[in-house]
């Protein structure tokens, strides 16, 4: 199993068995649903995050593999999620960015996406127990919808181990380093180290036609789309160079109830959701789909900035790709200013 967290993570390696991004350039298009559009507007939300082996819900299925039944895990812990509109004058904004010729070009303020992924997993098979606490922080800047989500910068640091079961054995992969991606008006550069470590590649793109990684789920915040509506949208991935078109799509409108702590005092809300599903969409390749259930009308409290309330991921044991089961995203807390 490859962790993986779309906007939250390392990679979208979940959503992937091959790929590649082979279609012509088009300048995406966006819209302002979120709120985000004040000088100093800030949002925070935290996540608790729970492993399930049977996830079956609105038509999408996630359970552990018949071969995998052996396999015992648990995986639980926090995903914070921190977006702050950055006035250019800032000084808080860091070199690389101010340094960027986007930076110079465009007068709007940016956005700042500040992530922190923090896990404790356990996994037992035939008596051999076997522990893991993984940590992935991400702090990207991007330009606002009316720019597309323009990247210019992410750094991305990681540690986290990976599961393999082969013949009844269970071994744990460890990984550890950090990557940096740096955005021009035609080109953009991928900088990863692991160790001593460190390989660079550069790649063409046009302006305004991809996002990274990092502002995915911000950019699902932010899309109109009708019921069973679709639109591609190219995402920059470190561990995939090039960026890979993610189809996503608007399936189900539902409701969710949370238990959170909204600016600071205890609520349980009934959320009006939409349900939309992404996955890689490519000619050579297929994948697996993720869910994000997104605010689809005001609560009481709180406006409609189409918040993130659930988010479902598969989880997979990549030395046979097998499916163990998913992560569940649940939203605790929210504090908006």
């Amino acid at each position: 199993m490859k962790k993986t967290f779309a906007a939250l993570s390392l990679a979208l390696s979940a959503l992937f068995f091959v790929g590649c991004s082979c279609s012509s350039a088009t300048i995406l298009s966006f819209n302002e649903l979120w709120g985000g559009d004040l000088d100093n507007y800030t949002e925070t939300f935290v996540y608790d995050v729970n492993s399930t082996v049977d996830y079956n819900e609105h038509g999408h299925t996630y359970t552990i593999s018949e071969e995998l039944k052996d396999l015992t895990f648990s995986i639980t812990g926090t995903y914070a999620v921190e977006n702050k509109i950055i006035n250019k004058t800032s000084s808080d904004i860091p070199s690389e960015v101010k340094s960027s010729e986007l930076f110079s070009k465009n007068t709007a303020n940016l956005i700042r996406t500040k992530t922190a992924l923090n896990l404790s997993a356990t996994y037992t098979l035939n008596n051999k127990t076997e522990n893991s606490l993984d940590t992935i922080t991400t702090e990207a800047y991007y330009y606002n919808v009316s720019s597309a989500f323009a990247p210019i910068y992410v750094k991305r640091e990681f540690k986290y181990s990976n599961p393999s079961v082969n013949s009844s054995s269970l071994k744990l992969n460890e990984y550890a380093g950090s990557d940096v991606t740096l955005y021009s008006e035609n080109t953009y550069s991928i900088k990863q180290t692991a160790g001593e470590n460190t390989v660079e590649k550069e790649y063409e793109y046009t302006y305004k036609s991809v996002i990274d990684n990092a502002s995915l789920f911000l950019a699902l915040r932010n899309k109109t789309l009708e019921k069973d509506g679709t639109y591609n949208i190219p995402v920059v991935v470190p561990a995939y160079g090039s960026a890979q078109n993610i189809l996503i799509s608007r399936y189900i409108a539902t409701e969710k109830t949370v238990n959170l702590k909204l600016n600071g005092e205890d609520k349980e809300i009934k959320f009006n959701v939409r349900g939309i599903s992404f996955l890689v969409n490519s000619v050579n390749g297929s994948g697996t789909s993720q869910i994000v259930f997104v605010q689809d009308e005001k609560v009481e409290g709180l406006a409609n900035k189409s918040i993130i309330v659930s988010h479902v991921e598969p989880l997979v044991e990549y030395s046979g790709f097998r499916r163990l089961g998913a992560l569940i995203y649940t939203l605790k807390e929210a504090s908006i200013n």
